[in-house]
C-alpha cells in the first residue's frame, strides 16, 4: 500500500509530539506513532511489516531520521524525529 504526503505529514506531526525510539522492541517505538495515524494493528504480522517498511522509506526520502541521544535515564539511544516536513498539514476531513 502507498501512503501520500498527507498521511506522511500526519505521521511526522504524530512523530513530533512525543518521544519516539527507532527499535521495534521499545516501548515507544515510533512504528506505534505511524500505526496509530494508518490504523495498523502492530500486533498482526503483516501490518507490523507494512509500519516497519512505511518507516524505512519515510528514512529514505529523509521525512523521518534517526539519531542517538541521551534518554530520560541518561543512557544513549536510538531516536526516530521528523526530517525534511513533507507538506502542510490538512485539518479537514478530506484528507
Amino acid at each position: 500500500m502507498t501512503f501520500g504526503d498527507d498521511v506522511r505529514a500526519k505521521i511526522q506531526a504524530e512523530i513530533a509530539s512525543g518521544e519516539w525510539r527507532t527499535h521495534p522492541t521499545a516501548k515507544n517505538w515510533a512504528g506505534y506513532a505511524a500505526a496509530k495515524i494508518i490504523g495498523s494493528d502492530i500486533s498482526v504480522s503483516v501490518d507490523k511489516k507494512q509500519v516497519t517498511a512505511l518507516l524505512k522509506d519515510m528514512i529514505v526520502k529523509d521525512q523521518l531520521r534517526n539519531v542517538q541521544r541521551l534518554d530520560a535515564s541518561r543512557h544513549m539511544r536510538d531516536f526516530t524525529v521528523v526530517g525534511e516536513q513533507v507538506g502542510e498539514l490538512c485539518d479537514t476531513s478530506e484528507c
